[in-house]
């Protein structure tokens, strides 16, 4: 069982990850900016400005992780920005006879330079993902989460959701797939007789639970039963999405 600190970490991180994707990618450009700030001082063997220093940023960092473990996730991973921002900023605004270091000051606002366009690429990957990722790939990456599940619920069961479910039987865990497996019953095509089959097949050799596999053959006899009778159909079944490149089965007269 996964301890409750650890799930709740999970699901944190999940939710950052909805808003500011990829949230591992951030939180090691947020991590590697302050690291990297403090080992130039210690380089020039001397505090950088506005930087809390090494024992500044061994509290941070341990803080950081314990509460990170212990229900907040990696989100927390983007308060590391804070100082090594400060320490650019530092930079940038001083004059070199209030910085004290001209050499120091020139490194730093180098290494603030090279964050800022590692800050420019990670947020050109958010954007993307945030357009582009489905609701079917975020809940196959987070599955096990509770905005995966909230996100799977919002699907509601609609004929537009089809291929969300699609994605999640083909691509999903064992409990995941299994929980889309009724709605592509209900709402799939031939094609997806093929792929519940497959899936059971994967089951099978996967070793998952035989109360997974029986949910699997029980959607699979379902669907197989839609696709003989159509006339049993439901409404919602009827008005199932295609995939694409599907010929479209008319019904009997």
């Amino acid at each position: 069982m996964i301890p409750l600190t650890l799930a709740c970490s999970m699901c944190s991180t999940a939710g950052a990850d909805s808003l500011l994707p990829p949230i591992g990618l951030w939180c090691a450009i947020a991590l590697g900016w302050m690291l990297s700030t403090t080992a130039l001082g210690c380089w020039q063997k001397t505090r950088v400005p506005a930087h809390p220093g090494v024992v500044g940023t061994l509290v941070i960092l341990v803080a950081l992780v314990l509460i990170a473990g212990y229900g907040f996730g990696f989100g927390v991973g983007l308060f590391f920005f804070a100082a090594p921002a400060a320490a650019f900023a530092a930079a940038m605004i001083r004059s070199p006879e209030q910085y004290g270091c001209t050499v120091l000051r020139r490194r730093v606002r180098w290494l603030g330079a090279c964050a800022l366009i590692a800050v420019a690429i990670a947020t050109t990957m958010a954007v993307k993902i945030r357009t582009t990722r489905t609701a079917g790939e975020y809940i196959v990456q987070w599955w096990g989460t509770v905005p995966a599940r909230s996100a799977l619920k919002e699907l509601g069961g609609r004929p537009d959701g089809l291929p969300d479910y699609r994605f999640i039987l083909e691509n999903g865990t064992e409990y995941a797939a299994v929980a889309v497996a009724k709605h592509v019953a209900e709402l799939g095509e031939k094609a997806d007789l093929i792929a519940l089959r497959a899936t059971e097949e994967r089951a099978d050799r996967d070793g998952w639970t035989q109360s997974s596999r029986d949910a699997l053959r029980e959607a699979t006899g379902q669907l197989e039963q839609r696709l003989e009778y159509p006339e049993r159909s439901n409404t919602t079944a009827s008005r199932a999405v295609p995939r694409p490149g599907d010929a479209k089965e008319e019904g009997p007269p």
